[in-house]
């Protein structure tokens, strides 16, 4: 229902004294992805799918040698690294690794340390460090004097090491590669004259905003000025459909929207005041991870507000919060499982709480049900027991018991994926949870699961696709199976029908569509268009949109809700084609290669540009996001201009003169 800007008011570089160096105006301009899709994952329950599989694949515990402590035995095929903050701090290691680790799987070791020290509150060196990387800080890594990119693997850092002069280049923008370059010449070289170990520096990058929001004043978009002062130096900012939570650079909470849903945190306040990191949300309450892992909840009381039952649990230990549609649950570092809220939708475990008690390593959610990932593949349910929180017995507890690798859920039902590459599902069976007619199909080489509302697709290794549940949703794939059976790299979904990127040699991708008629299920309309070239797809509610190497966009489904793009093609060629598509529930929106804006779909979704091509001008769009019904465009000279329905934050009405300048980021 709202929209709410982040307006930059200091950036820096933090390093291990507690100093901030300045940056560089173009990585203030340009150095800004990472923080904002970091500072939203850590809210995100399933940031990184396989994280835990990986980290089991590519790491190794090995005891300390006899003969020399500091140095391991590696195995062929490993090696040993080392992470250490700017001025020393011992962030990671010594770790065993396989050498075809990427730097994007070490900064996620490197994450998960920080959380398990952060959440122990242990003093350390390096617990300043720390606690900006689970707020969700920008990282980089450095060796040998030079930036690496996430894709370069432990084994580029040994031939470097013989290939000194090597160039590869470093990543971000220019302003960033700058910055890194800096501070990579004042990093000393750190090597073990006894060992091949690698010594990799860790850079973080901090920046604090200023929150500016609008759209509908009860749910968030206006701001009393108490609360206003509050929201200077904002490292994040998390929302539910009514209401706000931010963290500043202290970790101090800060709310506002209907108190109902979780805007009034007064009952609280007094412990919300420093130390927090981490924010989880549903629809109707909010909880706040601090230092030391202690959990505090505010909201609605029914939905998880009130956790006073489990209020001791909840005071020592967490290291992340999970929630369904009115209940919560949290993870301890010792694998214990605490749940409140709702009894119905997953805030009673008791009837499972000895298996709950520990081993837990990763918690998933429908709308009313939980389900808990042991360290030995296990999976444990609670919630409603028609929407997946019962397993029972017999071949489905079996299947079950163990080598769950990944779980995906749809609205009332749960499917898994075993480490051998065999999917199973369970909940209720109209949403998907009966897959046992295609038990056969999909006893092996399962690599990937989509869930839709009322539907499951699976992607197996051969590029083959299999589809259950609601045969209107997309259950029923028997008019496309003959094109489902190769070739597929990606499969994306709306609420009532599926694409999947069929791979063409030389052309990117041809889309296959099947599901709901009137919802994007069928696109024969425009059958050709979609054969090949096809680089991306983005589904609304109603509708999908693709957007093809050319640049042109192809656009079925629901015409008045953007399934119909026909009206900009103009535009979008002129333009010099679409270079990406957001989408609202009714509308799509595109940035052209020139920096102009297009828009489709139901206007009071923002499926109409034009009351604001006046405002931009000449103006070049850098960045569009939205909510359900409103779209948010950002611009390079750092404003915002809004469009689409006026109670979402369509229109930025007062708000207007604080958004002409020095925006840097949007959320709705």
């Amino acid at each position: 229902d709202n929209i709410s800007v982040e307006m930059e008011h200091d950036q820096s570089v933090f390093t291990e004294s507690g100093e901030y160096d300045e940056e560089s105006e173009e990585q203030k301009e340009e150095g800004l992805a990472g923080f904002r899709t970091a500072g939203k994952a850590v809210a995100a329950t399933h940031r990184v799918k396989a994280q835990a599989h990986q980290q089991t694949q590519y790491f190794k515990q090995l005891p300390p040698s006899p003969l020399r402590p500091l140095q391991k035995d590696v195995p062929q095929g490993h090696v040993e690294f080392i992470v250490y903050g700017l001025k020393g701090e011992l962030l990671l290691g010594p770790e065993i690794a396989d050498i075809n680790a990427h730097m994007g799987i070490v900064k996620d070791r490197i994450r998960e340390e920080a959380t398990r020290a952060v959440v122990a509150g242990v003093l350390s060196r390096a617990l300043g460090l720390q606690s900006f990387i689970t707020s969700g800080a920008t990282l980089h890594l450095i060796h040998n004097r030079k930036a690496l990119r996430d894709m370069q693997t432990l084994k580029n850092l040994l031939l470097l090491e013989d290939e000194a002069d090597e160039d590869i280049s470093p990543p971000g923008s220019p302003g960033t590669r700058s910055c890194l370059s800096e501070i990579s010449a004042g990093v000393p070289e750190r090597r073990d004259m006894f060992s091949r170990r690698l010594e990799i520096t860790a850079v973080i990058i901090v920046r604090k905003f200023r929150v500016v929001p609008w759209g509908d004043a009860c749910a968030g978009g206006f701001i009393h000025e108490a609360t206003a002062k509050n929201l200077h130096d904002v490292a994040q900012v998390v929302g539910n459909d009514r209401a706000f939570a931010a963290i500043s650079e202290t970790g101090r909470v800060t709310t506002w929207g209907d108190p109902s849903c979780g805007g009034d945190s007064r009952e609280v306040q007094s412990e919300l005041e420093r130390s927090y990191f981490q924010i989880c949300c549903n629809s109707w309450a909010f909880t706040a991870l601090r230092e030391g892992g202690k959990l505090v909840t505010w909201g609605d009381p029914d939905s998880g507000g009130d956790s006073s039952s489990v209020a001791e649990q909840l005071s020592h230990g967490v290291i992340k919060a999970f929630c369904s549609e009115f209940a919560f649950a949290a993870l301890k570092e010792s694998g214990q499982v605490v749940t409140w809220g709702d009894p119905k939708t997953g805030g009673d475990s008791s009837a499972v709480a000895c298996e709950l008690g520990s081993g837990v390593e990763k918690i998933f959610a429908n709308q009313s049900a939980f389900a808990a990932r042991k360290t030995t593949g296990a999976i444990v349910c609670w919630g409603d027991h028609t929407a997946g929180g019962h397993i029972g017995s017999g071949t489905l507890a079996e299947q079950l018991s163990r080598n769950v690798e990944s779980v995906e859920s749809n609205l009332r039902a749960f499917a898994a994926v075993t480490k051998y590459g065999a999917a199973v599902s369970w909940g209720h069976p109209a949403y998907g949870g009966d897959s046992s007619h295609l038990s056969k199909q999909i006893a092996h080489g399962v690599v990937a699961i989509r869930g839709n509302g009322k539907a499951f697709a699976a992607l197996k290794s051969s590029g083959s696709v299999f589809a259950w549940g609601d045969p209107t949703s997309g259950g029923d794939f028997s008019a496309a199976s003959s094109e489902l059976g190769s070739r597929v790299t990606e499969v994306v979904f709306n609420g009532r029908a599926f694409a999947a990127l069929k791979a063409v040699p030389g052309h990117a991708h041809a889309v296959v569509t099947w599901g709901d008629l009137t919802q994007g299920g069928d696109s024969s309309s425009v059958a050709e268009q979609l054969s090949s070239g096809v680089e991306e797809v983005v589904p609304n509610q109603w509708a999908f949109a693709a957007r093809k190497r050319n640049g042109s966009v192809v656009s079925w489904g629901d015409p008045e809700s953007g399934g119909d793009a026909s009206t900009v093609a103009e535009r979008v060629h002129a333009g010099g084609g679409a270079v990406c598509i957001k989408k609202t529930s009714r509308a799509f929106a595109a940035i052209l290669a020139n920096g102009s804006i297009v828009a489709w779909g139901d206007p009071c979704s923002g499926g109409d540009v034009a009351p604001v091509l006046d405002e931009l001008g000449e103006a070049k769009v850098v960045e569009i996001n939205s909510n359900d019904h409103a779209f948010v465009a950002l611009t390079a000279d750092n404003s915002v201009v809004a469009w689409g329905n006026r109670l979402y934050g369509g229109d930025v009405g007062e708000a207007a003169p604080e958004l002409r300048s020095g925006v840097v980021s949007t959320q709705g």
